[in-house]
């Protein structure tokens, strides 16, 4: 039987997650598993979003660039 995608992504998720997690127990800091859970929202939600597909079919690309504002600012 042939597992799903999904079930792969789910499983790289939680092993992500408990390492993180665990290597913060270990030093008593949690910033960087807050880090990675907000790393991973976006993700959640463009995977929750039912107007996303996966071959990406509903992606429409600029004629021109636009410019952004840096997130890191």
């Amino acid at each position: 039987m042939t597992k799903s995608v999904g079930c792969y992504r789910t499983r790289y998720v939680v092993s992500e997650f408990l390492s993180t997690a665990r290597a913060c127990l270990s030093v008593g800091r949690f910033d960087r598993l807050t880090i990675t859970l907000e790393s991973w929202k976006s993700s959640a939600e463009a995977y929750a979003d039912p107007s996303l597909t996966p071959d990406g079919a509903d992606l429409h690309y600029l004629d021109e660039p636009e410019d952004v504002p840096d997130p890191r600012l």
